[in-house]
């Protein structure tokens, strides 16, 4: 269940990102998902 909480939380994190900048998931930097999740608590390996 954890894989699947982790994997919700990045596309959520990815998907508000990319409405934010107008651009498409694909085009969202990983360091910017990255980032996100860690301010809001997140563990990021």
């Amino acid at each position: 269940q954890a894989s699947c909480m982790a994997m919700g939380q990045a596309a959520a994190a990815t998907a508000a990102i990319a409405c934010q900048v107008g651009k498409t998931p694909l085009d969202v930097p990983l360091d910017k998902v990255k980032n996100l999740i860690r301010e809001h608590g997140g563990l990021v390996p």
